[in-house]
């Protein structure tokens, strides 16, 4: 982009370890989700963090960077996996890595990822109450609305704030 002097706007989440002049990066980064969801940790009481993402650039720099902050604020990581992005029906009848007694899972699947997850939640974890606590970094609110009780109980971190659902 610099030899042809073109710029390029990313909208969405930056994983913060490349830099160009001609971009103009407007998507949340990396501290801007991790910070919050290690306070919201700290101030429940968790500290065994699984994490599960999809698996291409932006999951891995997010668990790269969130296990350094995660170790920094005595947070345990537990277990880390990561599903084929081309794939998430992959998931189905897989038993999920967090019967590890993890206190809570962050989540960086993406799209319809993120549906056959819940789905897989629900189907190890058929009673809400038993469910463990996921905290999604790419989910948004709209995703949620064609099948609200599939993501019930978790939460969703938007720039600096964390929504309920």
């Amino acid at each position: 982009m610099e030899n042809s002097d073109a710029a390029l706007w990313y909208p969405v989440q930056y994983e913060g370890f490349e830099r160009s002049p001609n971009t103009f990066y407007s998507g949340n980064t990396i501290n801007q989700q991790a910070d919050p969801i290690i306070e919201w940790c700290l101030q429940n009481n968790y500290s065994r963090v699984s994490l599960i993402g999809s698996d291409y650039n932006f999951p891995r720099m997010f668990n790269r960077a969130f296990r350094a902050i995660a170790a920094n604020n005595g947070l345990e990581i537990v277990s880390e996996q990561y599903i084929p992005f081309t794939n998430p029906a992959e998931l189905r009848g897989r038993s999920l890595f967090w019967k590890n007694n993890a206190d809570i899972v962050v989540n960086t699947v993406n799209g319809d990822g993120n549906k056959h997850l819940f789905k897989q939640i629900e189907i190890e974890f058929p009673n809400l109450i038993e469910r463990p606590q996921v905290i999604s970094t790419s989910l948004t609110e709209s995703e949620t609305f064609n099948d609200p009780k599939l993501f019930e109980g978790s939460l969703i971190i938007g720039g600096l704030s964390l929504i309920h659902i």
